[in-house]
């Protein structure tokens, strides 16, 4: 586990103070705002999930990961909203190239055009499996996936201490617990690397802190 869980909740598995599915139904700006342009939508949905098929975008588990990331605080997902607009700004200031840049999430039917998220082999490995994410593999954690955290890129350090989150807490409240996590004090939810909150100035507990890799 990452000694430096930057501004995570006390603990993953920590019960949210709502019910799971009352936190994302609280989302009624971000969702309508996605559906009046065709976006994946982030919305309510059951608890549990039984398999890795894609998903309906209204679903929660849409932005779980197989591999133990949280989609949700994504650079290319936050892009998708409007409110991310300078994420986006961002990008193309360093002269990349912002086509296929936004994604809906892992499970969506709008995935990022990087062949590392579009023909991403863990989330195939799930697919064959027939798991959700890789905690349930009875080969957990495999060279693949520890690989995955050792390649050096600062927000794949904890997919494995997320992956063993998963497998104690289950989906939606480990999906709770990092919707809280990935939100700044004043409500506004921000991404992975993004070192000040975009409507209240405050400093964030991103791993921006640590390095910018993207």
């Amino acid at each position: 586990m990452l000694d430096t869980r930057l501004g995570q909740v006390e603990h993953a598995c920590q019960p949210p103070e709502e019910e799971p599915t009352a936190r994302f139904q609280g989302h009624g700006t971000q969702r309508a705002a996605r559906a009046q342009r065709g976006a994946p939508v982030a919305g309510s949905g059951a608890d549990e999930w039984s398999c890795i098929d894609m998903m309906d975008e209204a679903d929660p588990a849409v932005l779980l990961g197989v591999c133990g990331l949280y989609c949700g605080a994504c650079y290319h997902y936050r892009a998708s909203f409007p409110e991310g607009k300078h994420l986006i700004e961002e990008v193309r200031h360093r002269g990349r190239d912002v086509e296929g840049f936004t994604c809906g999430g892992c499970r969506s039917g709008m995935v990022y055009v990087h062949p590392g998220c579009s023909q991403c082999q863990i989330r195939a490995c799930a697919e064959r499996r027939r798991i959700i994410h890789c905690g349930e593999c009875a080969e957990f954690p495999c060279d693949r996936i520890a690989g995955f955290q050792a390649d050096g890129r600062v927000h794949h350090r904890e997919v494995l201490s997320n992956l063993e989150d998963l497998r104690i807490c289950g989906v939606a409240t480990w999906l709770a617990a990092q919707d809280q996590r990935w939100r700044c004090a004043c409500g506004t939810q921000f991404s992975w690397y993004e070192g000040s909150c975009r409507r209240c100035g405050a400093s964030l507990t991103s791993y921006g802190r640590v390095a910018r890799s993207w």
